[in-house]
């Protein structure tokens, strides 16, 4: 204690208090001290002729149990936070949302509300917390991990950008397969400040981080990432470098980034397609980045529940599709803002919105928008498909043939469109489409003899949405033929037909799966179901089965393992994509002091909506486990102080109760589990 300390308890215990003229004040802090407070309780008992010790003991036994229930709401409001994605800090402490969330919780719980208001150390200072964060941080790491070194093989995902900040962040991402449910999961595994994004500092972080998780390098069977040649190139990428120490390491370019490309190159060829996508980009930009004349247009809009301009995005997925509907859901009162903005205003923006006026209304400008949308429909709709985290390759080829065909079979559906779009326009009173000028034929194809021709604008637009059919199919046939798609189709045969070897299985997965033993299991499981009246034609079937019937699983352990490495192949980064929008809600202009040095934004990126990991489970793991942070703040160093501060000053000071003080101290200790 210190000289005042001292000074405080030689007043009350041997000297005498004569300090009259600060009494009062002196009495009340006396009061609440815990000198005061211990002693009337010593009292209490002699008085009642009752085991001081015993007392002492389950007194201080229920004080653990009520700083325990404290430390449980503490680290359960820290745990709420990180998961939900909210700020702990505020401007000041007293504003901090950590702070103004316990006070709420202090009303309905007594122990924290008596915690709260203790005048020493409450656990709720910034190392603290911070040693809170980093511990429920590697239980998550830590859980992760060792359902990923059960199932053995895993597939790394990686992409990356800049924070708000501007600096250069890589997402990294673990894909694995359980292998008793085969069931997919796709884990964050946190964000890597990187100053440079070739292909050796990638390398040097993917080492060190698998390292750092204590991975084993040669168990990746899949890795997938976006075009970018640092990544995905053949001689000095990533994946190159990769698949020379792991050859097993399948890489996949993102299936929805790629079908992403089709789309966007299929329009930027198409000169019609491109300059009606910029139109409306340009026409929502106008409205939306204006306050009044969004208010205005909204006037316009006959229903509150119509659908608002939507933002046109070019490099986003599944956004474009979204915000065209909202233009043709809204032609109308687009028409009627933009004439009546053109006539109100007298300045830059009305010539601009007659402009806009006169191209929205051609039908011409109609007739595209319908073109354009009918085929992103079916785009976006596959794109989003691809999204699905639990998707399995295979599964992801046969949705891609599917668009395929459906693409393919829009060409004999022009007459349909050609007639809703007319009637369309007819009622919006809309401009017809223009003419084509005659045209001659040159004389040397008709021997001399030129002749006009011309096209219907009917003839026109088919041919326009015939030649965007066609780049979308070459350009499907172009990025989505590769070696790794026919490989999986030779697995799935082997596995759908009895009769066929097991050759290019033996060649690639010779370490991984006994050869011998997967025939054996191949053909048991087609007697199986066999018996049973079923029928596999697809991998999707053999999957469903092995689901269905989990002793499947247990007896052929071969085919399982067979199901579970396909599995393991990742079709799509959009987790790693998803975890950019989770960095733009953490990493916020308030919040850009977060970085990788203070290894906050990796503690709250672990956290964030981690709804699987049972929270009790977590709470009972992190509880009572002594932190390694600043040498100021041991959390059982200072609950070994309380049990100091609560040994005898009057009485039991004396020299022959010390051994039995003694044992009191250590049977509080042992109940705390120190």
């Amino acid at each position: 204690m210190s000289n005042n300390s001292n000074n405080n308890v030689s007043v009350f215990i041997s000297e005498g208090f004569n300090n009259w003229k600060k009494a009062v004040e002196r009495f009340n802090m006396h009061e609440n001290s815990e000198l005061h407070k211990t002693n009337v309780v010593k009292n209490s008992f002699i008085k009642r002729n009752a085991n001081i010790y015993a007392q002492i003991s389950d007194s201080h036994k229920k004080s653990m149990e009520e700083s325990r229930l404290a430390l449980d709401k503490i680290i359960s409001s820290v745990f709420f936070l990180a998961k939900q994605g909210l700020a702990l800090r505020g401007h000041t402490d007293e504003s901090a949302n950590l702070n103004q969330l316990l006070k709420l919780r202090s009303e309905d719980s007594t122990e924290l509300n008596n915690w709260l208001g203790r005048t020493k150390y409450k656990w709720i200072s910034h190392d603290i917390i911070n040693e809170i964060l980093s511990m429920l941080s590697l239980e998550v790491i830590r859980n992760i991990i060792k359902q990923i070194k059960e199932n053995t093989f895993y597939a790394i995902l990686l992409d990356e950008t800049s924070d708000i900040t501007v600096k250069e962040q890589i997402s990294f991402c673990l894909r694995t397969v359980d292998k008793e449910s085969l069931e997919i999961e796709e884990y964050f595994m946190g964000f890597y400040e990187t100053p440079k994004t070739d292909s050796d500092t990638l390398f040097k972080i993917l080492k060190d981080i698998l390292c750092r998780l204590e991975l084993d390098f040669y168990n990746i069977r899949g890795q997938c990432f976006d075009g970018a040649s640092n990544v995905s190139g053949i001689h000095k990428g990533l994946q190159a470098r990769i698949k020379e120490i792991e050859p097993r390491a399948l890489f996949v370019h993102c299936q929805a980034h790629s079908l992403n490309l089709v789309t966007q190159d299929s329009m930027r060829n198409v000169k019609n397609a491109r300059d009606v996508l910029n139109f409306i980009r340009e026409l929502i930009t106008f409205i939306k980045q204006s306050p009044k004349r969004l208010s205005w247009f909204k006037t316009n809009q006959k229903d509150e529940n119509m659908t608002s301009l939507r933002p046109f995005c070019p490099t986003r997925w599944t956004l474009r599709y979204t915000s065209l509907c909202s233009v043709m859901d809204n032609y109308n009162e687009l028409l009627t803002f933009l004439s009546d903005f053109s006539k109100t205003e007298h300045n830059d923006a009305d010539s601009k919105a007659n402009g806009f006026f006169k191209q929205l209304k051609t039908a011409d400008t109609y007739i595209m928008l319908k073109i354009v949308i009918s085929i992103f429909k079916h785009m976006e709709t596959t794109n989003t498909v691809l999204q699905s985290k639990s998707l399995d390759f295979k599964l992801s080829v046969q949705i891609l043939n599917t668009l395929e065909d459906t693409i393919s079979n829009l060409r004999d559906t022009f007459h349909i469109l050609w007639k809703s779009a007319k009637k369309e326009w007819s009622d919006l009173k809309l401009d017809a489409p223009k003419e084509s000028r005659k045209r001659k034929k040159p004389q040397k194809y008709e021997d001399g003899v030129t002749k006009s021709f011309e096209f219907s604008p009917e003839s026109k637009y088919n041919q326009i949405y015939k030649e965007i059919i066609d780049h979308i199919l070459s350009g499907l046939q172009l990025r989505f033929n590769s070696e790794i798609r026919s490989f999986l189709c030779n697995v799935e045969m082997f596995l759908i037909d009895p009769k066929i070897s097991p050759e290019i299985i033996c060649t690639f997965y010779k370490d991984d799966i006994n050869i011998d033993k997967l025939k054996l299991h191949r053909d048991m499981f087609h007697d199986i179901i066999k018996g049973q009246g079923l029928i596999v034609s697809s991998f999707a079937d053999i999957l469903n089965i092995f689901k269905n019937k989990s002793y499947l699983v247990i007896h052929l352990t071969e085919l399982r393992k067979c199901i579970q490495l396909i599995l393991t192949v990742p079709v799509t980064t959009c987790t790693t994509e998803r975890s950019f929008s989770m960095l733009r809600r953490l990493k916020t202009y308030t919040r850009s002091t977060m970085t990788q040095t203070s290894k906050r934004l990796e503690w709250a990126g672990h956290l964030w909506r981690k709804n699987g990991i049972c929270k009790q489970v977590l709470m009972g793991r992190i509880n009572g486990r002594r932190p390694r942070g600043h040498p100021r703040h041991r959390w059982m160093d200072t609950v070994k102080s309380d049990l100091a501060e609560i040994a005898p000053e009057t009485e039991l000071a004396e020299s022959e109760n010390k051994e039995k003080w003694q044992e009191i101290v250590e049977a509080a200790k042992a109940l705390n589990g120190l």
